[in-house]
């Protein structure tokens, strides 16, 4: 029969690339975040499904499965033992949405899946998640909004693994990806609509938007 798919990482040190690693039990690892030169921890999707994994000095330790959740995107570390995970919940009864989770990782162990506030209604699909060094993050994707159903970037802060209530970006389409470069200041990319279908650069500083660059 068909081979299983399964999650896989290279380490790469110095600029030389080293050997696939697969880690079995997993269909995709799926995004990664390193704390130190030696421990990582990556979200990992498929095969029914959804979890992390810890990677310590290049080896993969075990599967750790994550509730609540149909699909685990973006991996940001706060600290050494600090960690949140972004990505979608399954759809509520009666409803073709899914709301936007936060996952905490504390010490390797994942915590429960948390609904982002006034999510299970609009729906949400989250990408990318930074966090700084005072545990506090910031999620970005993009959601179903308003009266006439537009698609629109938004932004979610999530502090000390407790989700806030997402912000629209005005003039946003889907925001993929964020990045800080200190503790109140990070920038967010991806696309909006202008007279055609653009990138877009969005600061974010001291928790509060700038426009769409």
């Amino acid at each position: 029969g068909e081979p299983t798919p399964a999650g896989i990482f290279v380490t790469i040190s110095s600029g030389k690339v080293g050997k696939v690693v697969a880690v079995h039990g997993t269909g995709q690892l799926v995004d990664v975040s390193c704390p130190t030169a030696t421990t990582c921890e990556a979200t990992a999707n498929g095969n029914g499904k959804n979890g992390v994994v810890a990677i310590t000095k290049g080896k993969a330790g075990k599967f750790l499965p994550v509730g609540g959740v149909s699909l685990l995107t973006g991996i940001s570390c706060a600290s050494a033992t600090v960690c949140e995970a972004i990505g979608n919940g399954p759809s509520p009864k009666g409803k073709d949405t899914n709301p936007g989770v936060a996952v905490a990782i504390t010490k390797g162990k994942p915590s429960k899946a948390r609904t982002m506030p006034g999510t299970s209604a609009t729906g949400l699909t989250m990408w990318g998640v930074a966090c700084t060094k005072d545990n506090t993050c910031y999620g970005t994707g993009s959601g179903l909004f308003g009266t006439d159903i537009t698609l629109e970037a938004v932004v979610d802060p999530i502090h000390k693994g407790v989700p806030g209530s997402p912000s629209l970006v005005a003039g946003g389409y889907e925001l993929d990806n964020i990045a800080c470069t200190s503790d109140s200041r990070c920038w967010a990319v991806g696309v909006f609509f202008g007279t055609a279908e653009e990138g877009a650069v969005v600061p974010i500083s001291n928790g509060a938007q700038g426009g769409v660059t």
